[in-house]
């Protein structure tokens, strides 16, 4: 394996004419009035200046960067639209995220930040094998935690394909999941090929990869909108990430993904279009994919969901939506998906449901259970839609069914996950029993313990000196934790019993443990840093 600072090295370039026709130089010269020796791949001017890649002449029609120009300044504009209209509904409208029409979502794109001019916008050739290599290890190595929901064991080699080959991945696919890997690669990543490379790239090809003819378009157009939803929410960009996650949600709809072996798919399914048509699965492996894709949209839509105040409604509250989808399993190499399924969600949230145990189909019952505990929580006072008491036995139910951290036999690859699964249980837990209900004493404790659970489990996770976790919903959930465990402090002022004052002694170090682990990860997640401001204002005022 290379080391990742070897350069990237752009291919020769011919000798161009001595002398140029009128009109003929790159559009880089021309913009800066230099003259130019039309060099191609790159001219003797952009070479020496070191400030652009190879660059480009003006042909018949609109030339490609200024047509690229153009539709940046379609992105920046509906990027406004949804800034000042992300409040405007209480219910989401699904759209398909590729119809035509100026507010359609191909032109709605943006990166996470603005290029410095509109020629700093990459192009570049294909990355070196062992460069790949590299930064594709860095990437399967956390890749659950991320939404990836495809089958690791075929596309681990699918991304080495060369260009041009029928079962490469989608560019959009490919650029997203290179994104991930260099910007969890440490060293030196060549400059050519650095993280704002990789996302505009993504961003670009995502618009136009729906209208391909890839056999398994949708299904990596889908993960490549996960993967750029979780970038953006890791980075705290929330308008850029509601967005890829709403386009996510509304392409599993349009494909039917809500009704896999549903038993009244025939009356619900809706008709597919030539951009979202989608093949048979070949086998329970594609199958399970497509089910892995769904429940993943669920999760990544409930986080936005607690993130942003402003989404609090997820896709699947839509009236009479249904989930015939069936829970995940664990390997679809030897287990059996169910046939004839229905109403998959709604037994479970009643309480009758007993399916559903895999890894994925936990991960996805937490994340819900947490959104509608945050939604009684933002009710203030509100009649919840079930009964409060209901919503807390299905939130202990689950905890007891989540294995302990440090419970012998557990693989190493499956602690991440088991530690975000306790995280967002317990954070349910804190956030149901957070406003004034029933029995306020027995409930106030069960938030007390559910924010000291956090902290424990924190410590446990990251007592192993190889644990690394990704997720970074974990930073709202250590927030809920330790905002829970400091206004449990304040009911302490006045007291100066020795118990009262171990007992504020544990809760202070508990917190502060918490803050050092945010500190920690703070450095890389932005949305982390964001929760640990907050914390520190908290714990700020408590110690006053």
């Amino acid at each position: 394996m290379a080391p990742a600072d070897r350069p990237f090295q752009p291919g020769g370039s011919p000798t161009g004419p001595s002398h140029l026709p009128r009109g003929s130089a790159c559009l880089n010269c021309k913009r800066r009035k230099v003259r130019c020796d039309s060099e191609k791949p790159t001219c003797g001017p952009c070479r020496a200046s070191r400030n652009f890649d190879d660059c480009e002449y003006p042909v018949s029609g609109t030339s490609h960067t200024q047509a690229l120009q153009d539709n940046i300044a379609r992105l920046e504009n509906r990027i406004r639209d949804l800034q000042s209209s992300k409040q405007a509904s209480s219910t989401m409208t699904l759209q398909h995220p590729y119809s035509a029409g100026p507010s359609s979502a191909r032109n709605s794109r943006s990166p996470s930040t603005a290029p410095p001019s509109p020629f700093s916008i990459p192009f570049f050739e294909e990355p070196p094998t062992d460069f790949l290599k590299y930064i594709l290890t860095s990437f399967f190595g956390h890749s659950p935690q991320l939404g990836f929901f495809l089958d690791v064991n075929r596309y681990r080699d699918l991304f080495l394909l060369p260009k041009g080959h029928q079962s490469r991945p989608v560019s959009s696919l490919l650029y997203s999941v290179y994104l991930w890997g260099v910007h969890l690669s440490p060293g030196n990543i060549p400059p050519v090929f650095n993280e704002y490379a990789c996302l505009t790239t993504a961003l670009r090809e995502i618009s136009t990869d729906l209208s391909g003819s890839h056999p398994h378009k949708v299904v990596q157009v889908l993960q490549a909108e996960i993967l750029l939803s979780h970038y953006f929410l890791r980075n705290g960009k929330t308008v850029e990430g509601v967005y890829h996650a709403n386009a996510a949600a509304s392409l599993a709809i349009s494909t039917n993904l809500h009704l896999i072996r549903s038993s009244r798919a025939a009356s619900l399914a809706r008709p597919l279009t030539p951009t979202t048509m989608m093949y048979p699965p070949v086998d329970p492996i594609e199958e399970g994919e497509r089910i892995d894709a769904f429940w993943t949209c669920v999760i990544l839509s409930n986080y936005w969901a607690v993130v942003e105040p402003a989404q609090s409604y997820t896709f699947y509250d839509a009236e009479n939506f249904v989930i015939d989808t069936p829970w995940p399993l664990n390997d679809y190499r030897t287990e059996t998906i169910v046939q004839g399924n229905s109403n998959t969600l709604a037994r479970f949230v009643n309480g009758t449901g007993i399916d559903g145990f895999s890894a994925l189909a936990l991960h996805a019952k937490a994340s819900v259970l947490l959104k509608k505990a945050t939604e009684v929580r933002t009710q203030h006072g509100r009649e919840p839609g079930f009964p409060v008491s209901h919503l807390d036995r299905l939130i202990e139910a689950f905890i007891s069914s989540i294995p302990a951290l440090d419970r012998h036999g557990i693989h190493p690859s499956m602690r991440p996950r088991i530690f975000i699964m306790q995280m967002l249980g317990q954070s349910a837990m804190v956030n149901l029993h957070s406003t004034t209900i029933p029995n306020p004493d027995v409930f106030r404790g069960k938030a007390l313990a559910a924010a000291k659970s956090i902290a424990t489990v924190t410590t446990i996770f990251y007592s192993h000196p190889s644990s690394q976790n990704m997720d970074c919903i974990s930073g709202i959930l250590w927030f809920f934790g330790c905002e829970a465990l400091l206004r449990h402090l304040s009911t302490y002022t006045g007291h100066e019993s020795s118990i009262f004052r171990r007992d504020k002694k544990a809760i202070r170090e508990d917190v502060q443990a918490v803050m050092s682990r945010m500190t920690i990860d703070a450095q890389c997640c932005t949305l982390v840093g964001t929760f640990l401001s907050r914390v520190q204002q908290l714990f700020t005022a408590a110690s006053h």
